[in-house]
């Protein structure tokens, strides 16, 4: 399934997460979908947003989604080139020290 079709999947299967006394089986399932490399970082996010304000039956997998956009996001932006931008406080100046 591709990362488009398996997070339009994600959506209904998150909100029933939330409601039923075994979630997981679908928990599982929302595993293996945030998992799949086709997943781009704005897929994910779009299923965090399903996600609502209170309900324990998703936490195990609240973490783990959040683990997987950092990781996707990490994944893009961060090269050699980059790096020691990344690593440097914004009040750092972006020159070599002095």
């Amino acid at each position: 399934m591709s990362g488009r079709r398996a997070g339009l999947s994600a959506l209904p299967t998150i909100d029933v997460a939330t409601q039923t006394e075994w979630p997981q089986p679908l928990l599982d399932a929302l595993h293996q979908i945030s998992d799949n490399p086709d997943m781009t970082p704005h897929d994910l996010q779009r299923q965090s947003y399903e996600l609502p304000h209170t309900s324990h039956n998703p936490s195990p997998w609240t973490a783990h989604l959040t683990q997987a956009i950092v990781d996707r996001h990490r994944a893009i932006h961060v090269t050699p080139d980059n790096l020691p931008s990344l690593t440097r406080r914004p009040e750092q100046p972006l020159g070599p020290a002095e």
